[in-house]
């Protein structure tokens, strides 16, 4: 864990917030609100009368995970795939056979597909994920999607900073499996 980090108001601070809404979803006592800032992203907003001396958040924060000092000691080379993607265990290449969701979805539509096959064939509840905010299409929400209506209404890609994390409880409340769609940090 990062040293000199001793609550969740440190992450942004010392720039490791990759804006997931993790510590949003994981608040109970109602301290922290999620915003867009324009030239960064998607930052939490903390009470500081409920978070100054509070801890609970850290525990799902990938910011806090980050090992600082380990990043600047790394003497080695990453190959072009490493620099690209990142640390991967395998890197896999394809595309949806649907010919509506490689249309609609971004980059072939995989995961759309994918997660279609879970709510149509393997019986999940929902999937939690980032779709357009309508009312403002320029941007991103955490959406719940049951159908694959609504999944397909939801895809393509999106540039816009998203929170998908800011939904976890969602998942937790529910009694059945669902699917999590967000980034690799939000995924971690």
């Amino acid at each position: 864990m990062a040293r000199g980090i001793n609550n969740i108001q440190d992450v942004p601070a010392w720039q490791l917030c990759m804006g997931c809404g993790a510590c949003h979803a994981a608040c109970r006592k109602n301290g922290v609100h999620l915003v867009n800032i324009e030239s960064e992203g998607i930052r939490p907003l903390f009470r500081p009368e409920v978070c100054d001396t509070c801890t609970d958040c850290l525990s799902v924060c990938p910011g806090y995970r980050v090992d600082v000092k380990s990043l600047h000691e790394t003497k080695r080379t990453p190959d072009n795939a490493e620099r690209e993607f990142g640390k991967t265990l395998e890197i896999w290449e394809g595309y949806a056979t649907d010919p509506e969701v490689r249309y609609r979805g971004s980059s072939g539509g995989l995961i759309s597909m994918l997660t279609l096959y879970c709510i149509e064939k393997r019986g999940m509840s929902f999937a939690l994920h980032t779709g357009m905010d309508e009312s403002r299409p320029w941007l991103n929400r955490t959406v719940v999607s049951r159908t694959r209506e609504e999944v397909l209404a939801r895809t393509g890609s999106r540039y816009a900073p998203a929170s998908p994390c800011e939904g976890l409880e969602k998942i937790a409340q529910n009694d059945g499996p669902c699917v999590f769609v967000g980034k690799p940090c939000d995924v971690a």
